[in-house]
Parts: C-alpha cells; structure tokens; sequence
C-alpha cells in the first residue's frame, strides 16, 4: 500500500491563538495522496516562545529588572498562558477534531520535542505540551500517587549548547553572517534608512539615556512592547506616534538583519535560517523514503514518528487568522494553493540549504579588504561595522 502513495504535497501553517501576537507556529506537514485521498503522515512545527520579560531596559525606565517576577528574558505567567493554549489548539487540530492523527495520550514514539537551551524556550515547550496533553491516566501515563499533579505526563525536551544550535538559534555564532552583515550596514540602503531617522534616533537616545541607532532601535520597541503587554506605565515621550514608528523601524532592522531587505543576500538567509529547513527537508526526505521501503531495518523511528516540533527564539511575520495556510506567500510555491509539491519545495529551497554550517561559517579574509573598501570612511564612524547587531527575541 506504501508504494501507491505519491509523497508530493507540503502545506505550511500559521497558528494564533486567540488573536494573541506575542507568538507563533509555523508547521510543515508531509501529505500522501493515494487515488482516492489526501494522507496526513507527518507533521513538523516550529513556535516562537510565549510572552517574555525584556532582555534588559534603558537607563531613563522607571520598571527595572524587581518589575519581573523571574528577571530580564524570563517567560512571564502569561507566555506559560499562551503555550498552554496553543498546545490545546495543536491537539484540536491533530488529536481530537480535524484530523485525529496523533494518540490521545503521550507516546513517546510518535513524537520528537527540541528547544534551544534557553529558559523561556524550554519552558515554552514544557507548557506547550501541557495543554497538548492534558488527559494522563493515572498509573499509565506518570505514578499513582496522590501528590502528582492532576494528568500531568512529562515529555522529554532534547536541547543542545544554544552556541552550537545552528537549527533553532539562528544568532549561533558565524564569522561570515557577521561579515555579511558588515556589507549590509555599509550599503547605500541602510545608510539613506539610517540618515532619514537620525532626527528619531537622537530624540529616543535623548530620552531613553541610551545611544539609539538603526541597528539597536529594536530594543527599545521590545521593551516598549513587553511592558505595555504588562499594562506597565509608559513615559510621555513614547506618544502613539512614537510607538508606531519604533514598531516600523525594528521590521525594517530585521528585514535588514536576516538579508530579506535590500540589499537581498541569499547567503545570509541560508547561514541564519538554511540549518533549520535542511533538518525539516532531511526528516521528511527521510520519512517520504521509508514508507516507500518499510522493511528496512533503518526505517522504525521513523516510520513510528508522527510529530516533530521545536520551540525556539525564532522571528516571522504575523498573519492574523487562528489558521491560516501561508504556502502562497512562499516563494517557489503556487500562488493559487494551500499546497506545494515536494519537488517543487525542495527545488525552491536549495539554494538555502547549507552543506556544512560550520565551515561555511567560517570568515573569508579578503572580505574584511572588500568592506574597507564598501565602507565610506566617514559614515562608517557613525555605523562602525565593528558593532554587532544586538539581535534577540
């Protein structure tokens, strides 16, 4: 029966919950179609963590870090709130209602959970698999015993150090990302960008006690927005005015950031984001092989795994739909279609694929001559490519 079915259609999914924005999924399912029938054999998502304290504050912020119950960076009750909804959101969708994919309760066959090695992910994931999996059975699922949470099932969360993550940090460290970004902030597009809001920059500077420029204006909106989130206080200088045009300026720094902005460089995209997709196309590859040849030996976990999902710091724009299918807005996909073809994807996302992540890392010498020579000497003073962007989420 495996050999009948065509393993060609990958649909991409957004999920809100409760038309909450502070985070995201984004799954990648594998469908085999049979003569009379669409399959669902395998699910990949991805979910950016919950609602989080700032990374830090601006010298002027009457709310310091004693504001935040667990400190800077720290996953707040509400971000725990959110996973645990979009957990029970995922088991509507693949568990009970739509698709009745997944168990009912946790095995551990079916499923793979990975996070980065960072508090706020971790607990993400933990949260995340608390609402997906609320209906433990005592002396099965975890021990009989009268102090065990009610229906509480622990699920394994694998992680590596967050420095060699290359698949969920997409801010490990990489030589050549940084160079790459040395050329971005040396273009003619950053400069104008940079040199039409300076006036902006130097007022936030003014009143935050901080230095603001283009690439660090991000920071300042995520404090913003995490203590609004909070309902906390806000000083009277960040006016609504001020609040959409630091919300605008930290889209238009990331587009900078991850290489989608001008100019558009390919090799960026692939060192920040190509290790992730490569890992979603190996595993489906993968799995796409196996049920085509079920009796080889090397096949059982992957045959018996249905669900792989990783909770990480990562960033993407927002739809604002409880589901909502973005194959569309992928680049190489159809346009008309919630559906892509497997060849046509893989076709679409080679050029993103990085073949050994650490070695194309690895900084090019004659690059640092080339950005001497990119750079203007005078405006470099102002946007030295020596400074890193401050990058988190």
């Amino acid at each position: 029966m495996h050999n009948k079915q065509n393993f060609h259609k990958i649909e991409l999914m957004h999920f809100e919950v409760c038309g909450i924005t502070a985070f995201h999924a984004l799954s990648l399912i594998l469908i085999a179609t049979t003569v009379t029938t669409d399959e669902l054999i395998f699910i990949q998502i991805v979910w950016r963590h919950g609602d989080r304290a700032p990374i830090f504050t601006y010298p002027t912020d009457t709310h310091q870090e004693e504001a935040w119950p667990y400190g800077w960076g720290e996953l707040t009750q509400l971000g725990m709130m959110q996973q645990f909804a979009l957990g029970r959101l995922i088991r509507q969708r693949y568990i009970e209602e739509d698709y009745n994919f997944l168990s009912q309760n946790y095995k551990p066959k079916e499923l793979y959970i990975r996070s980065t090695d960072v508090n706020r992910t971790l607990i993400s994931a933990m949260a995340n698999l608390a609402g997906m999996y609320p209906t433990g059975i005592s002396g099965k699922d975890y021990p009989e015993c009268k102090q065990w949470p009610s229906h509480w099932t622990p699920i394994p969360i694998h992680t590596i150090d967050n420095e060699e993550d290359f698949v969920g940090n997409v801010f490990s460290r990489c030589p050549r990302a940084d160079q790459l970004t040395a050329i971005i902030r040396c273009s003619k597009h950053y400069r104008d960008v940079a040199d039409e809001n300076k006036e902006f920059f130097d007022y936030v500077s003014k009143k935050s006690g901080m230095k603001v420029n283009l690439a660090n204006v991000h920071t300042i909106n995520d404090i913003h927005y995490a203590e609004t989130m909070h309902n906390l206080s806000q000083p009277s200088w960040i006016t609504d005015d001020v609040s959409k045009k630091l919300r605008n300026l930290s889209m238009i720094t990331n587009e900078f950031i991850y290489g989608i902005s001008e100019p558009y460089l390919p090799e960026l995209i692939k060192l920040r984001g190509g290790s992730l997709l490569k890992l979603f196309l190996e595993n489906i590859n993968q799995k796409k092989e196996c049920l085509s040849d079920p009796e080889n030996p090397s096949c059982s976990w992957i045959l018996q795994r249905k669900y792989f999902a990783l909770s990480a710091v990562l960033f993407h724009e927002a739809f604002h739909h409880q589901y909502s299918a973005i194959t569309r807005f992928t680049k190489g996909c159809p346009s008309d279609s919630d559906f892509c073809p497997l060849n046509l994807f893989l076709k679409r996302s080679k050029n993103f694929l990085p073949k050994n992540i650490k070695q194309e890392c690895l900084s090019k010498d004659e690059m640092n001559r080339s950005i001497y020579k990119l750079c203007d000497t005078e405006k470099s003073k102002r946007f030295p490519y020596s400074q890193s962007m401050i990058t988190y989420h």
